[in-house]
């Protein structure tokens, strides 16, 4: 793990800057991921970052998220890198689409010896994902480590 000394929002950001990749895109802004055919609809991409409540349970909030998806039982993927992978982030983080019957993927990407291989991670959110459920937590751990 990296270290750093961070004194104020000027250092963080140069310090991050060498372990950002500019060139890579799973997709782009507007543009879709593809075309299902099974379904005749063009998909596109749906991220929901949350905060560190649980916000994203509430009925109103589930209600509009399976909204997005177009579907009552989406394929939701939940990534609890923020939180470290903890088991009981990812409970709470999931349990109002585990009521619905939704099926869930966990990915974590926390540690090395759990994070699945680049193809499995881009089958997971490209290819089966409706939608993606991110938690709150440390954000700087988060892209330190995607």
């Amino acid at each position: 793990m990296l270290q750093f000394e961070l004194t104020s929002d000027f250092i963080i950001n140069e310090t991050l800057k060498p372990h950002v990749r500019e060139d890579f895109r799973v997709a782009y802004p507007g543009k879709p991921l593809r075309y299902d055919e099974d379904s005749d609809s063009t998909i596109y991409p749906k991220i929901v970052a949350t905060g560190s409540g649980n916000t994203v349970q509430e009925p109103a909030a589930v209600s509009i998220l399976l909204g997005m998806t177009g579907t009552d039982k989406p394929n939701v993927v939940y990534i609890g890198t923020p939180f470290f992978d903890r088991d009981d982030k990812y409970n709470t983080g999931t349990k109002a689409f585990r009521d619905l019957g939704c099926q869930i993927e966990r990915l974590m990407v926390a540690k090395n010896s759990t994070t699945p291989s680049f193809p499995e991670m881009r089958r997971i959110i490209v290819e089966w994902a409706d939608l993606i459920v991110v938690s709150g937590g440390n954000s700087l751990f988060a892209m330190l480590r995607w």
